[in-house]
């Protein structure tokens, strides 16, 4: 009941305080004697300005009865505030209800820590250019569109896919029924010849696919008359297209023997050579099948040829192409033998993949350019071996052991004599592209 009635004491004293500015100590011994009347009056303004308090808080510690009492001099401001954080509490809730300059200053210190953490929605340092207004407005009327079609004769390009890209020698190939729309431009009118075909130089001019990138030279290659005219009595209709896809299926499978060299080559061989990827070519203008590769620049030299027979190896570079030919006979155990090799540097084209048991059959095995088992008993009678055979350890080859077992095994087969007179032709045309 002492600690209520001081309560209210209190209060009156901090309000009067307010207004005179100076504490009066008998003014202080007057409240002690104010009526309980008072005290509950008191309380039920501060229940009801204070909605969140349901009831008062608990009794809080109050300054000493001593710093009521007179002594001569008066008390400060601070002697009558000295309560905890609980009163503290109480009484600005309390005067929040009467002070509206009090509401303004939380109300702007919220505002102000809310605000904060946003940037201004527009920055002061961009404004809008008269480049920017030329521009939009253009926008809003018609431009100028003159359409040019792009130049060069329009072709399609088919490719020769595999299952597994990844891993070359492991994977089965097919050739992708959709083609791929591209323009190529003739650069210049002279042929370039050479063995069973004729080729030209051309530059893309455009190009649906990555197939042909669009600005590079590439060379197209057809056949000469006469292979086709020679071939045709063998497939009666499409002759020329099915020429270019043995040849391009030829150049893939000795590019699959390649990749299998490349992998398992030692390191005292520092060269990985590869064939070009060759592309089937339909031209529209002319209803024309053609082959298409990239085009290399450089020397342009050849280290072997269909029938057998190689250059003197003068580098390490040569040394490596003539140790791929002999490799492929050891590593297919005398079933294949890669020859005709040509190109600029690393770069391979146009090999010829001789397949042993054959005699220059009526069908077409890989190109037309294949010489069989003529060409394996040449080139193992010619072939020198060099240190790069003996970096694959690589057996010598006069002993012609595969081409024994296989003759063995297949027999020599008997052939018409209209089949004699087309594989004459035939072979013609192959030695003459070897010479």
């Amino acid at each position: 009941m002492n600690d209520n009635k001081l309560t209210g004491v209190f209060h009156k004293l901090w309000k009067q305080s307010k207004k005179t500015g100076t504490k009066d100590p008998e003014g202080t011994q007057s409240f002690s004697d104010t009526e309980p009347c008072h005290k509950d009056e008191d309380n039920l303004r501060r229940s009801q300005s204070c909605t969140e308090l349901k009831e008062l808080p608990q009794p809080f510690s109050l300054p000493s009865r001593s710093l009521f009492e007179s002594d001569g001099r008066s008390m400060s401001f601070e002697d009558l505030h000295q309560t905890d954080s609980t009163t503290a509490l109480l009484k600005e809730q309390y005067n929040s209800r009467y002070s509206s300059r009090h509401k303004l200053s939380i109300t702007k210190e919220g505002f102000t820590k809310f605000g904060c953490n946003f940037k201004t929605s527009m920055d002061k340092s961009f404004y809008y250019s008269a480049i920017e207004r030329n521009n939009l407005y253009r926008l809003s009327q018609s431009i100028p569109f003159t359409p040019l079609p792009p130049a060069g004769e329009l072709v399609t390009v088919y490719r020769l896919e595999e299952s597994s890209p990844n891993i070359l020698n492991n994977s089965m190939s097919s050739w992708s029924q959709n083609g791929f729309y591209a323009t190529i431009e003739i650069l210049s009118k002279e042929e370039m010849g050479g063995g069973l075909r004729r080729a030209i130089k051309v530059i893309c001019t455009w190009s649906q696919n990555d197939i042909l990138k669009s600005g590079h030279l590439y060379i197209i290659k057809t056949f000469l008359p006469e292979v086709v005219n020679t071939w045709s009595k063998v497939y009666k209709a499409e002759t020329v297209l099915e020429l270019c896809l043995r040849e391009i299926q030829q150049q893939r499978a000795a590019q699959k023997l390649l990749y299998a060299f490349n992998q398992m080559k030692p390191k005292t061989i520092p060269y990985s050579p590869r064939f070009l990827e060759v592309f089937l070519l339909y031209c529209h203008s002319v209803s024309q099948w053609f082959t298409v590769e990239e085009y290399m620049a450089g020397r342009f030299r050849k280290y072997n040829n269909n029938t057998g027979s190689e250059s003197v190896p003068s580098n390490k570079l040569e040394k490596t192409m003539l140790a791929f030919s002999h490799w492929t006979y050891e590593y297919t155990r005398g079933e294949f033998l890669v020859l005709d090799l040509q190109g600029v540097g690393e770069n391979l084209t146009d090999p010829s993949v001789i397949k042993a048991g054959e005699h220059r059959s009526q069908d077409m095995i890989f190109g037309p350019a294949n010489l069989g088992d003529d060409a394996i008993k040449n080139f193992c009678m010619k072939h020198q071996c060099n240190t790069c055979c003996r970096y694959l350890k690589l057996p010598e080859m006069k002993r012609n052991d595969y081409i024994t077992e296989a003759a063995l095994l297949q027999g020599k087969s008997q052939v018409s004599t209209e089949t004699c007179g087309t594989e004459d032709q035939v072979n013609n045309l192959s030695v003459s592209c070897a010479e």
